[in-house]
C-alpha cells in the first residue's frame, strides 16, 4: 500500500469545502455550549465568554473566562471546601454534536 504524502492532511483541511464543515461543525458546538452553559449559571457570563478559535488547520470552541476551567470541570467551594461538580458544557457539546454522550 503507497504512503500518503506528507503534509497531506494540512492540505486536505484547507479545501473550501471542508474549512465550510469545519466551520459548520464548530459553529454546531457553540450553540450547543452556550445552551448547556446558559441551563446552568444564572448571570450567563460564562456563555456569553463562549467562542470559535482557530488554530492552524482547526476551529475549536474557546472560553476567555478566567474561571473557565473550575466552571467546566469543577472546583471546591470555597467557604464549605466541598467539591462543587463542573457543568462540562464544552465537552458535552461537544458530544452532543458528535452523537455521543
Amino acid at each position: 500500500m503507497p504512503k500518503p504524502k506528507r503534509g497531506i492532511e494540512r492540505r486536505l483541511a484547507r479545501l473550501p469545502a471542508v474549512k465550510a464543515e469545519v466551520r459548520a461543525v464548530a459553529e454546531q458546538v457553540l450553540d450547543a455550549a452556550r445552551t448547556r452553559a446558559q441551563a446552568h449559571s444564572d448571570d450567563g457570563t460564562f456563555a456569553a465568554s463562549l467562542y470559535i478559535g482557530k488554530g492552524k488547520t482547526d476551529l475549536r470552541v474557546e472560553s476567555d473566562d478566567p474561571g473557565a476551567q473550575a466552571k467546566e470541570f469543577g472546583h471546591l467551594d470555597r467557604k464549605s471546601r466541598r467539591p462543587v461538580p463542573g457543568m462540562h458544557a464544552l465537552g458535552g457539546a461537544a458530544a452532543d454534536v458528535a452523537g455521543g454522550a
